[in-house]
């Protein structure tokens, strides 16, 4: 829900009621939707990908109540949050993303949401001008998210980013600095998200693409009866000499 273009609207009304529409029709093909940006970013004047944006006097509760009817809809598969600064909710002024209060407090223990929670890009400016890496990786898991998104790779790493943040979170299960039930717990959501999927309904997408193959099977034999065949091709061919022929006796 954002004045700019890109949300339905900027009636949470509105855009509850597309959402759902949205989401049924994805849900149709059995492709998963991701909601974002928790819990609202649409009140902000800064842009998370070149620096930090505080909505601290701009935000309004109105902003969550989309997210709120879709979670009480039992809509949401997944959620991504949002990495600007809500000091209305966290008085800390932790970007969302790592806030354990907005995350495991607010929407999950307040809304009662149990689903996946993706991370925005870790690598957005919000949050990699005043986080080292492995410190934004310890507070996003242990507040609560699930899975983290790193669109490149690390600046100055030798290794793919996967590589160098699997190895950073084993070191720090490893270390305790993130406990082993927290990985326990996004494993399960994930497990869960991916079964969803995997039971899906492709139905549809199954009785569509037969009804494709018998359009296509049905134009093709239109095709063939309009087409000439070989015989009444060479036949007028050699209609085409024999005036040819009578022509030149001339």
């Amino acid at each position: 829900m954002v004045k700019k273009e890109r949300a339905y609207s900027a009636n949470a009304d509105t855009v509850t009621l597309m959402a759902k529409e949205m989401i049924k029709a994805h849900h149709r093909f059995n492709v998963l939707t991701v909601l974002k940006h928790f819990p609202g970013s649409g009140s902000s004047n800064g842009d998370t990908h070149l620096d930090f944006a505080e909505v601290t006097k701009t935000w309004s509760d109105i902003e969550m109540k989309p997210f709120r009817q879709l979670i009480s809809a039992g809509l949401v598969d997944a959620i991504l949050s949002s990495h600007t600064i809500n000091r209305q909710l966290d008085k800390e002024g932790l970007p969302n993303t790592l806030s354990n209060t907005i995350i495991n407090g607010l929407l999950r223990k307040k809304l009662r949401y149990d689903g996946v929670v993706f991370s925005d890009d870790m690598q957005m400016l919000a949050i990699a001008n005043y986080f080292g890496v492995q410190e934004a990786i310890r507070l996003a898991i242990n507040g609560g998210i699930d899975i983290l998104t790193f669109s490149n790779n690390i600046s100055g790493s030798p290794s793919r980013t996967v590589d160098t943040v699997h190895a950073m979170i084993k070191n720090m299960v490893l270390t305790g600095g993130i406990p082993r039930a927290r990985i326990d717990e996004s494993f399960r959501r994930i497990k869960a998200l991916k079964k969803k999927w995997a039971e899906g309904n492709m139905e549809p997408l199954k009785e569509t693409v037969i009804k494709q193959k018998e359009i296509i099977a049905d134009q093709k034999l239109r095709l063939e009866k309009c087409a000439p065949t070989t015989s009444q091709t060479g036949r007028k061919k050699s209609v085409g000499k024999e005036k040819i022929k009578k022509g030149n006796a001339k």
